[in-house]
């Protein structure tokens, strides 16, 4: 480990949002809300709905493709990978060690990170940390989550 901090910097950033979508009339039906109370206290008109053939790591999977080539990085050159996400589709393997086995990068490590809507942010803190002590060089943080299928 270098006494050196190096310098950190975000290379490239990706999104992959599902293609169905809930309505707050939707809501309306689940549980005892309306459509004008969500709109007033949450600002929220409608919201995505993962496709029931899709999964937390496809969408991840997806992400990550996109910020990988606007960074540049080849899949193999990642030495970790950072998943943050409360909706894994079961306790192992991890989210982050099936997006790595879909991107073949056999030499990232992989972890999950599970910290609510903040756990991008953590896992950003914890790829610098990586990043400017010297233990990794390149850090592919994701946010992926699938919880319209828990609600």
């Amino acid at each position: 480990m270098s006494d050196v901090l190096v310098p950190v910097r975000v290379n490239g950033v990706g999104a992959e949002i599902p293609t169905g979508r809930i309505t707050n009339q939707q809501w309306e039906q689940i549980v005892e809300t309306s459509d004008e109370w969500i709109r007033k206290n949450i600002g929220i008109k409608t919201r995505s709905r993962i496709e029931p053939e899709r999964s937390t790591t496809d969408l991840g999977v997806a992400a990550a493709h996109k910020a990988l080539a606007m960074a540049g990085v080849p899949a193999g050159a990642i030495d970790m990978i950072l998943c943050a996400t409360n909706s894994q589709e079961e306790l192992f393997p991890s989210t982050a060690s099936k997006i790595q086995a879909a991107l073949d990068m056999p030499r990232a490590s992989a972890t999950d990170l599970q910290a609510g809507c903040t756990g991008w942010l953590y896992g950003m803190e914890l790829g610098t940390a990586m990043v400017s002590s010297g233990q990794a060089q390149h850090v592919l943080v994701v946010g992926a989550e699938a919880l319209s299928r828990a609600l």
